[in-house]
This record gives structure tokens, C-alpha cells and sequence, in this order.
């Protein structure tokens, strides 16, 4: 049996310069789907990195990363200085960075996506309970 799978697999399978070759190239190639969460589109990032990385022994600055990641979200030019404020409007620098990078851009799709919970739906909530206390 183990002879069978090696022998379908050394046939059939893609070479290992093809493995590589399409793992950067879907990093380097990375885009949001249509009405897809950010929270989704993180993680499919993340995994997408993660094969460039392994697969195709791809290594790139976090900079470079950033702007990918960022290109993908599909960004306003509003919601693109509101991100990168904290680092100077310039992409994340190092690791910390870019993952408070992507918890700011969490936080602000949970925010323009509605989901429930998020902060601002929270203070907007207690702003209406305010109001009425003080009627």
C-alpha cells in the first residue's frame, strides 16, 4: 500500500519548484473576497504567509508584508491614515507593530461590518442608556 501511494504521489503530485512557485505567488498575489470578514480574511492571510514562508522558503520585511496585507483590505485613504497613525503613516516596522497593525484593523472591521459586540455598538449602546437616565 505504501508503495501504491508513493508511486501516485511521485506521478501525480506537483513538483517542488511548482509547490514553491505557487505559494509565494498566492502571497504575492493576495486579495479580500467579495463580502468576506476581516477576521476571515486575517486568517486566510496568515495561512497564506505561513505556506509562502514554508513552502516556498519566501522571506520578507514586515514592511513588505504590511503592504501586502494592507493592499488586499482594500483600504479608504481615510481608514489608511487612521491604521498607520501610530507608526508615523508609515507601514509596520517590526513584528509588534504589525500585530497591533492588525488588531487596529480588527477592531475597525468588526466596527464597519457590524458585528456584535463591537466597541463602538457598545458606546453607542450606553450613550442611548445615558440619555435616558437623564430624561
Amino acid at each position: 500500500m505504501a508503495f501504491l501511494l508513493h508511486s501516485l504521489s511521485e506521478r501525480y503530485s506537483p513538483l517542488g519548484e511548482e509547490t514553491r512557485i505557487k505559494a509565494y505567488h498566492d502571497l504575492l498575489n493576495f486579495a479580500a473576497e467579495p463580502r468576506e470578514k476581516i477576521d476571515d480574511l486575517l486568517t486566510r492571510f496568515d495561512i497564506t504567509r505561513h505556506r509562502a514562508e514554508t513552502e516556498g522558503n519566501l522571506q520578507m520585511s514586515v514592511q513588505t508584508i504590511s503592504e501586502i496585507l494592507l493592499q488586499a483590505c482594500r483600504l479608504t485613504s481615510d481608514q489608511l491614515m487612521r491604521l498607520l497613525e501610530p507608526t508615523g503613516g508609515l507601514p509596520p516596522a517590526n513584528d509588534q507593530d504589525y500585530t497591533n497593525l492588525c488588531t487596529r484593523l480588527r477592531r475597525m472591521g468588526h466596527i464597519i461590518e457590524g458585528s456584535p459586540g463591537n466597541i463602538a455598538s457598545l458606546l453607542q449602546a450606553g450613550r442611548t442608556s445615558h440619555a435616558y437616565l437623564m430624561n
